[in-house]
């Protein structure tokens, strides 16, 4: 172990229910593989979150949510979840998702860079499609947490990935 580091919210989530605590930091353990690996950050963009200053072990920080501070952050270049369903069932999306290489498949969405989560394979897995319908996702059904990247990317990776979810929709039918 490196550092331990206490990351107080400045902003934490209120806890509703009022029957704990409200949840207002959180503990970081900084380590290393082994006792000889040579770690590394990037120290400037550290000093830059704290004014300036080399860092402690004890950070301040809001939690980033909500548009302006996204934009104070991000500039111009932040996203957006997105959700949409293809047809043709598990076979159009298995079709869609290998037709999309540069854009890295995600079982969760976090992350500045766009990722495609399939819910019935991954957050959803455990229940029957009959369960999942319920909910509104079929087979077909993605959730994309749309990132920073170069427009031009995002648009050719869905063009092929949509191309390929129909032509796969077509075979099957």
């Amino acid at each position: 172990m490196l550092n331990d580091i206490i990351w107080r919210k400045s902003n934490p989530m209120p806890n509703f229910k009022g029957t704990r605590f409200t949840n207002a930091h959180e503990t970081l353990i900084w380590a290393a593989k082994t006792k000889d690996a040579r770690p590394t950050f990037n120290y400037a963009a550290m000093k830059a979150l704290n004014d300036g200053v080399q860092m402690r072990s004890d950070w301040t920080l809001p939690i980033c949510s909500g548009g302006a501070r996204m934009r104070a952050l991000l500039g111009t270049r932040f996203g957006n979840m997105v959700s949409f369903e293809v047809d043709g069932g598990r076979a159009a999306a298995n079709a869609m998702v290998a037709a999309m290489p540069d854009l890295p498949f995600a079982p969760t969405l976090g992350d500045v860079g766009t990722t495609l989560s399939h819910p019935a394979t991954s957050s959803h897995r455990g229940l029957t499609p009959e369960g999942r319908a319920e909910l509104g996702m079929s087979e077909g059904f993605f959730r994309i947490s749309v990132g920073i990247e170069d427009i031009d990317l995002l648009r050719r990776e869905f063009t092929a990935g949509c191309a390929a979810a129909h032509a796969a929709a077509q075979a099957a039918a």
